[in-house]
């Protein structure tokens, strides 16, 4: 059976397809859900100005994940502030996708209690909760790259180009965040992995 063709302007598609997708980044940068809801809601208007330039399923989920970090950057610039908000419970419902084979910083992201036991890792509710927090406590360049990487589970390439950064860059940034928030973590009493 054949995919059918894609079509930008078919924006119930779009959004069917990628929604959940702007809105789970937008939420991992700013912790918030009415400030996640206006970014993924920003994202999509400009979609809308811009649809008829994207030309593939591909080209479409790199420009949204590229506007929603753009949008994020802008709100917090707006706002003129860096709120380090805890995640509730809502975040891992929100991004609940099962993985095999996790480490603590996927499950963090993505829970799912029974790849969890398989792997004998299972982190309790306070451990996710502490890893949450100190996943917040990072700079925004820093949780957009580990989000990136371990959620979206995109390459070193494709992050350094949708953060307009060099490939050596992006591996620091996962290199140093990954440091940061086991430090963080530690620190708050939690495990390390």
């Amino acid at each position: 059976m054949t995919q059918p063709k894609f079509d930008p302007r078919d924006f119930d598609a779009v959004m069917a397809r990628y929604g959940d997708m702007v809105y789970r980044l937008a939420f991992s940068h700013t912790g918030q859900r009415e400030d996640a809801e206006d970014v993924a809601q920003d994202v999509f208007l400009r979609y809308v100005d811009n649809c008829d330039r994207i030309e593939s399923p591909e080209h479409c989920r790199a420009w949204l994940l590229r506007v929603t970090v753009n949008c994020c950057h802008s709100l917090h610039r707006r706002a003129d502030r860096r709120r380090r908000a805890t995640m509730s419970d809502e975040l891992e419902a929100l991004l609940a996708k099962p993985q095999s084979g996790e480490d603590p910083l996927r499950a963090t992201f993505a829970h799912d209690p029974e790849a969890e036991r398989e792997e004998g890792e299972e982190l309790d509710a306070k451990s996710r909760e502490q890893l949450r927090r100190a996943l917040l406590g990072l700079s925004e360049r820093y949780r957009t790259a580990l989000y990136l990487f371990y959620y979206e589970e995109l390459s070193v390439a494709e992050i350094a180009g949708l953060m307009e950064a060099a490939e050596g860059t992006v591996k620091s940034l996962l290199s140093r965040g990954r440091k940061q928030l086991r430090a963080v973590y530690e620190r708050e009493g939690g495990r390390s992995g």
